[in-house]
C-alpha cells in the first residue's frame, strides 16, 4: 500500500514536470517524516552508509583519464560521437 501512494506521487511530480530527482525525494521525505518507526537519524546514517565511494571516483577521474592514455581518449570521443544521435544533440 505505502509503495504504491510513494510510487503514484512520484508520477504525479513527474507528470507536473518537476525534476526526477526532487520528485523522488519528495515522496520519500514524506514517508520518513510520517513513519513513527524511521527516525532521521536513520534515513541518514543507512543514506550515508550505502554510498559507495568507487563509483563517485570513477565519473570525475575517466576525463584525466582519457587526456593520459590516447587509446582512452578516442573510445571515449568514439562514445560521445555514438550517442549524439541518440541525445538529439
Amino acid at each position: 500500500m505505502i509503495l504504491s501512494v510513494l510510487v503514484i506521487a512520484m508520477l504525479l511530480l513527474l507528470f507536473l514536470r518537476v525534476p526526477v530527482a526532487i520528485s523522488m525525494l519528495l515522496p520519500c521525505l514524506v514517508y520518513v517524516v510520517w513513519s513513527p518507526d524511521i527516525t532521521l537519524g536513520v534515513a541518514l546514517q543507512q543514506t550515508v552508509g550505502s554510498v559507495d565511494a568507487f563509483p563517485l571516483l570513477a565519473v570525475p577521474l575517466i576525463s584525466p583519464a582519457s587526456e593520459i592514455d590516447p587509446v582512452l581518449s578516442v573510445s571515449v570521443g568514439r562514445l560521445a560521437t555514438s550517442t549524439l544521435p541518440v541525445s538529439g544533440s
